[in-house]
């Protein structure tokens, strides 16, 4: 599984996560699963400036 964090640094952006609609100000974090359709918009004329963090889920193999 792909996770995803989204953090707003300045600005203000909507997120939509499938059918749901987010609205992020700055300091405002988001997390989701990368198992539906996302879009990102700014629906102001100020710059918005995020941070994406993306995971992945791998079983850990023992290492000897």
């Amino acid at each position: 599984n792909l996770h995803q964090q989204l953090w707003v640094q300045e600005g203000s952006i909507e997120v939509t996560v499938g059918n749901v609609t987010y609205r992020l100000a700055k300091d405002d974090c988001l997390a989701m699963q990368l198992d539906e359709p996302i879009t990102f918009r700014n629906r102001t004329r100020k710059a918005a400036r995020y941070i994406v963090v993306l995971a992945s889920e791998h079983p850990r193999t023992s290492r000897r």
